[in-house]
């Protein structure tokens, strides 16, 4: 085990620490979902924008990990679902 991996197994004794990293991890995997379905249906970020009734900037707000309320905002709430 290298020494990250040790500290970081040493911090997820601590519940505050554990919660924090759970909340992040979620987030991250949220944001590799939504990036890999636009990637598979070869959609832009301005094209999924315009399917879900928002904007590329917030598209991209959300790809790069800087807001997740673009999420809750947009009009679609099935954005999952991506209709063709």
């Amino acid at each position: 085990m290298d020494d990250f991996q040790h500290h970081l197994n040493e911090s997820l004794q601590n519940e505050e620490f554990k919660t924090a990293y759970q909340q992040k991890e979620l987030r991250f995997k949220i944001i590799d979902i939504l990036v890999g379905l636009r990637l598979q249906y070869k959609l832009t970020q301005g094209e999924l924008a315009k399917k879900l009734g928002t904007t590329q900037t917030v598209i991209s707000r959300i790809e790069n990990g800087r807001s997740m309320s673009g999420l809750i905002s947009c009009k679609n709430s099935e954005m999952l679902l991506i209709k063709r």
